[in-house]
């Protein structure tokens, strides 16, 4: 368990079960781990001279040994760090709008075990793919504002127009996303009215809060949530007294927070101010002073 205090509000934030990465206003990152706080840095805009410099952290991942980090059209960077928080490589983010330039909003980031990739953009967003030595291996210009990214073994990407499976074998889906999670070589799109799973089904649901694993997917609309086997049927119900506003699938249950604390399937396990749920545990608090407790 751990405790800290944010000098600036979270912007981001992520978590791979052994350490949480948060991004925030004026330029912070921090990385903790099950103990408290590894370290922290501040990174500062040199794209533009003068004094307005303070750059926004609007993208976070930690996975695998790395943390990437994006920031916002003050610098429009991408940044490798180790977890030892030293800098392993950055990149330049720009739109070229007629005869000038700008730095890129870096929207997204996401490590694979190989890779990273990257939504950046200004009027229309980019889809990048970078080795982990820092060279860009794909690129795509979207034509859309990019609403989700998420990476794996494949690449999904999700605009208000349409559902991406990039690469390795490009699928499309007439289907306006929200968000998508990817998980091994398969992917699940949402947007306000249901759920879209590249396994071949879907389902209507209200504004879905959404999770998914190797063996399932569940999804919480208002006080109830569903759990889905991969072929899209419903096998597991709960109902709460209080709106979901975050869940996630554990190994052989699902974790769920509600203004009135945290249930495991239907039994409550905690009673306090939730902010968000972790591969191992939960965070609680605000955006300006978060405690970890592990409660799985």
């Amino acid at each position: 368990m751990w405790s800290y205090r944010f000098d600036n509000p979270i912007l981001c934030s992520s978590y791979d079960g052994h350490f949480i990465a948060f991004g925030c206003e004026s330029g912070w990152i921090f990385l903790f781990d099950s103990s408290g706080l590894r370290w922290s840095k501040k990174l500062i805009g040199t794209y533009y001279r003068g004094p307005f410099n303070d750059v926004n952290v609007t993208a976070v991942d930690v996975r695998d040994g790395y943390v990437a980090v994006g920031t916002d059209f003050v610098d429009g960077k991408v940044y490798v760090f180790d977890l030892n928080g030293r800098e392993i490589w950055k990149r330049q983010r720009i739109s070229i709008l007629s005869c000038w330039e700008r730095p890129d909003d870096v929207k997204f980031v996401r490590l694979s075990e190989e890779e990273l990739a990257v939504v950046s953009g200004f009027m229309n967003d980019k889809v990048s793919v970078f080795s982990l030595d820092g060279e860009e291996v794909y690129r795509e210009d979207f034509g859309d504002f990019v609403t989700g990214m998420d990476f794996g073994d494949i690449l999904a990407v999700g605009t208000g127009s349409r559902s991406v499976v990039v690469y390795p074998k490009r699928r499309e889906f007439k289907f306006k996303s929200k968000g998508v999670l990817v998980v091994d070589d398969w992917a699940v799109f949402f947007n306000d009215n249901g759920i879209l799973c590249t396994l071949g089904w879907s389902i209507r649901a209200e504004s879905p809060i959404v999770s998914a694993n190797s063996d399932y997917v569940a999804f919480a609309s208002s006080n109830r949530v569903n759990v889905c086997n991969l072929d899209g049927k419903i096998v597991k119900t709960f109902d709460l007294k209080n709106v979901v506003f975050d869940l996630k699938l554990l190994d052989d249950s699902v974790a769920i927070a509600t203004s009135d604390g945290i249930y495991i399937n239907d039994e409550k396990v905690y009673g306090g101010k939730v902010y968000k749920l972790c591969d191992s545990g939960v965070l609680v608090g605000n955006e300006k002073s978060l405690s970890y407790l592990e409660l799985w």
